[in-house]
């Protein structure tokens, strides 16, 4: 799932709204219900039951959320402009597991103002002590 996808889903699950989620992202309401099918089609299951009411995540929507929403928000709020120059003032440090970073690095290069990183890849053990001792911004 890229980050594009991700932010659609966060913002979906967030808003429990198509209609919402389109206004909050500025595309068009049948935009964010291809894309919605899109990424349930990535992930190989249903992430929302739909009603007049609007959308109730399932299960492992909520798991993935649960998953995903915070390092989202972290690099999200990492990545916001503190000085309203539009470029963050210091690098991002990342750890995790090799086999995420191609498609991470393939949508960061994908935008503008696009942050110092510097990446680490690492097991969870060494992900976690990063975290805790501050060495890094974000783990995943």
């Amino acid at each position: 799932m890229d980050l594009q996808h991700l932010r659609a889903f966060i913002t979906l699950y967030r808003a429990g709204s198509v209609t919402l989620a389109a206004e909050e992202l500025h595309i068009t309401q049948p935009a964010m219900s291809r894309t919605l099918r899109a990424i349930e089609a990535q992930v190989g299951y249903v992430l929302f039951e739909r009603s007049r009411a609007g959308l109730t995540p399932t299960a492992p929507a909520a798991h993935l959320f649960e998953s995903v929403a915070p390092h989202f928000d972290a690099l999200a709020e990492r990545l916001a402009d503190s000085d309203g120059s539009g470029a963050p003032s210091m690098p991002v440090f990342i750890f995790g597991p090799a086999k995420i970073f191609p498609r991470l690095l393939e949508a960061v290069l994908h935008q503008q103002d696009v942050p110092a990183l510097r990446i680490e890849f690492a097991h969870d053990d060494v992900t976690v002590a990063a975290l805790i001792d501050g060495r890094a911004d974000i783990g995943i």
